[in-house]
């Protein structure tokens, strides 16, 4: 166990004498014991992201168990800090975000045939200090319907699995970029994506870890999705690659609306929106949002719409 001085001077309580009563009342524990209990869950909390971490924001004070264990519950996670002295916290599960395409809808063709062959490459990408970029980062190629136009075959892709994101407390990204089928070859294109992304996330978890601790990572987390959001497909990439760019759009799904999802149990977020087929619902996007979801370039109009599921995984959260 750390001595009194260490905590007094981690908790940046002043010079000696220090009030250890005053000091426990700040955390509102009453004992020394909760106060060790509740500077170590701070602690870990900080380590792991703060608020924008994979425990999310914080739900509620210090609670000492039966046991003796301290416990704090946070958004998407509860830290447990074991009896007696040197026991550090841990929390042993995490959210997951399992995303599936609801349906791709046409509006208008980029080809002046008529008739376009779209695919998506999907990224999924969050800022997880906890979590590599490697790991955090998935791009998945979803193809190729051919004959797709507004008056004909205009929703295509339905149920199309793409994959599980991990959650923070500021959510996760779906980033989409939208072709239209000629030369080229797609994968060229899911992999360049991808690996633009892996290096801005590699990049925004540095800014993130000095940020953290600082009162500064929501700011530095804004700028780094920021910095993805703007790093589009080019034509530069359209020349090399011989597919026609109809357009991109990087997609927030905030930790309020999965903390939303998690706790819908009877399905109330699930709708269905007119032009779409009776069978097709989703939850994302929400009605306010789906405004601005429009893909659109070259003459081609796209809105795509997503199936997320919360799952909570047996996975530790490890600083």
């Amino acid at each position: 166990m750390r001595s009194i001085r260490e905590l007094v001077a981690q908790e940046n309580a002043g010079s000696p004498p220090v009030s250890l009563r005053a000091l426990a009342g700040n955390h509102k524990v009453g004992s020394l014991a909760g106060l060790v209990a509740s500077h170590d869950i701070n602690e870990f909390h900080r380590k792991t992201g703060e608020d924008v971490g994979p425990c999310g924001s914080t739900r509620g004070g210090i609670l000492q168990q039966p046991d003796g264990t301290y416990t704090r519950s946070y958004q998407f996670t509860s830290a447990i800090r074991p009896a007696g002295a040197g026991g550090l916290p841990t929390a042993s599960t995490r959210y997951l975000a399992d995303v599936k395409v609801a349906a791709l809808r046409c509006f208008g063709t980029e080809d002046p045939g008529g008739e376009d062959e779209p695919y998506m490459c999907i990224t999924l990408y969050s800022y997880d200090p906890t979590i590599s970029a490697e790991k955090q980062v998935k791009t998945v190629l979803i193809g190729y319907e051919t004959g797709v136009s507004p008056s004909g075959k205009n929703v295509v892709y339905e149920g199309r699995n793409v994959g599980e994101a991990f959650v923070t407390g500021r959510g996760f990204r779906i980033r989409v970029d939208l072709w239209e089928r000629e030369s080229g070859d797609p994968e060229d294109f899911r992999r360049n994506i991808e690996d633009n992304v892996k290096t801005g996330v590699r990049v925004g978890l540095s800014v993130l870890a000095n940020a953290i601790g600082a009162g500064e990572a929501g700011e530095a987390l804004a700028q780094a999705f920021s910095g993805i959001a703007g790093k589009g497909a080019t034509a530069l990439l359209e020349e090399i690659f011989g597919d026609d760019f109809i357009g991109s759009r990087d997609f927030n799904v905030s930790g309020q609306f999965l903390e939303q999802i998690k706790d819908d149990i009877d399905g109330s977020l699930i709708r269905h929106t007119p032009g779409l087929p009776e069978r097709i619902v989703f939850n994302f996007p929400r009605d306010s949002q789906e405004m601005y979801w429009l893909i659109s370039g070259g003459g081609g109009s796209y809105k795509v719409y997503f199936t997320i599921t919360a799952i909570r995984a047996d996975q530790p959260i490890t600083p």
